[in-house]
């Protein structure tokens, strides 16, 4: 993706996997706030999805009916979706960042998603539950190895 050629020695492989064979699986994680109900935006996620799968210009690239899978994981202040398309080889990050981008347009236009305040300003905050912090983004974290 960025342009860098790995060299590795013969022999050194164990076993290998191609992503370029078959099919792929874009992967869209969205975060929605709490505030919303989820299946509400389940189901919104899920035609926006289906429409996008329907276009022509998709149908080859899409190869079958993309699936909300649902809660992936819950932060301080929103909740993780998952939305799959099984899509034809190396096409994925198209698909996903399509994808991403229609989801994020029409939870908006629904007033479903976090930047639905937009133009109006951010609603004023319940007095009763202090608003949380945003979660800080990860670092990727690597394991240390013991004894070194």
């Amino acid at each position: 993706m960025n342009g860098v050629a790995w060299h590795i020695r013969n022999g050194t492989i164990g076993k290998a996997g191609n992503k370029s064979q078959g099919w792929a699986r874009a992967v869209v994680d969205f975060p929605v706030p709490y505030r919303h109900d989820i299946p509400q935006v389940r189901q919104v996620m899920a035609r926006t999805a289906t429409a996008m799968w329907q276009e022509p210009s998709w149908r080859g690239v899409i190869l079958e009916q993309p699936e909300v899978w649902g809660v992936q994981t819950l932060y301080t202040d929103a909740v993780l979706l998952r939305v799959v398309a099984r899509t034809a080889p190396l096409r994925q990050w198209e698909v996903q960042r399509e994808l991403t981008e229609r989801l994020k347009n029409t939870l908006d236009a629904t007033d479903l998603g976090d930047s639905a305040e937009g133009a109006a300003g951010p609603t004023a905050p319940d007095p009763r539950r202090p608003r949380p912090a945003r979660p800080r983004p990860r670092s990727p974290v690597r394991p240390a190895i013991l004894g070194t």
